[in-house]
């Protein structure tokens, strides 16, 4: 089941492309030969993640000003919380979604009934640690979806929502347990693959010294949001000679230790 395609170009098709072995179907095809999407959310409410991601497997979205229907069904939805301004049961009611009330049996109960599996995980209430990490329960969450894999005796493709975990180790066990079980488990932000002002696409094999991000945005924890700036200034640099060879090492500075680091020229006040 795993694609040949790079995380990359897959999100480049929009999110329903971590489903890449069903691409070429066409989104005339009758709604039951359509591969079948389940997808897990912590909450469904305006302008949460699982309302633009699920969502655009519900209600399409628009490419270079033309309306694209995904190529794909979703058939159940399944929400960890269920606040005030849930939409989760209007939503299902109004499109002849399943809502269940497990994961399990978002996935077909014992056995698996789906083609693909999303795990939107990202707003709603939780707790937060030491470190101000808020701790979402992807890892836990997934648990169940490969629980369902292994009583099934087969997998399918799994696209997780912005990070894989809070926590490096549950993070590995996710992704060994993606290779365990053979299935394509993908993950990441969506601001890699948005619109750029200016445009900006640094051709492949691009030799670069240094890149610098910057975001202006306060309204939630460092993680949250310094995750988004992470995955666009690689994005940018994986255009370098070699490609996606991944991160060495990562160091957080704060307050004026930040400024310090510019001028001892760690980072570049220039590109600033």
């Amino acid at each position: 089941m795993n694609s040949p395609l790079r995380r990359r170009d897959l999100l480049k098709l929009g999110t329903a492309a971590a489903m890449a072995p069903w691409l070429s179907l066409s989104a005339d095809e009758a709604p039951a030969k359509r591969p079948r999407v389940a997808a897990i959310n912590s909450i469904y409410r305006l302008r949460s993640h699982a309302y633009h991601i699920a969502g655009r497997f519900i209600h399409g979205y628009t490419i270079n000003g033309l309306h694209h229907q995904p190529p794909f069904r979703l058939v159940r939805m399944f929400d960890h919380q269920q606040p005030a301004d849930d939409l989760g049961p209007e939503v299902c009611k109004q499109h002849g979604i399943e809502l269940c009330s497990s994961v399990a049996q978002a996935l077909g109960g014992d056995k698996l009934d789906v083609d693909a599996v999303l795990l939107i995980i990202e707003h709603g209430d939780y707790p937060q640690n030491e470190r101000n990490q808020v701790l979402y329960p992807r890892f836990e969450l997934f648990q169940e979806v490969i629980d369902v894999f292994r009583k099934s005796g087969r997998s399918v493709p799994v696209f997780v929502d912005k990070h894989l975990s809070f926590d490096h180790q549950k993070a590995a066990k996710m992704v060994a347990a993606s290779q365990e079980l053979k299935f394509g488990l993908m993950a990441g932000s969506s601001l890699p693959v948005t619109w750029r002002i200016p445009e900006l696409a640094p051709p492949l094999g691009t030799p670069f010294e240094e890149g610098v991000a910057a975001i202006g945005y306060d309204r939630s924890t460092w993680e949250i949001y310094l995750f988004h700036v992470l995955e666009v200034l690689q994005c940018m640099l994986e255009r370098r000679p070699g490609g996606e060879t991944g991160v060495k090492s990562i160091q957080t500075l704060t307050g004026d230790a930040v400024w310090k680091a510019g001028d001892e020229g760690r980072w570049s006040w220039t590109l600033l």
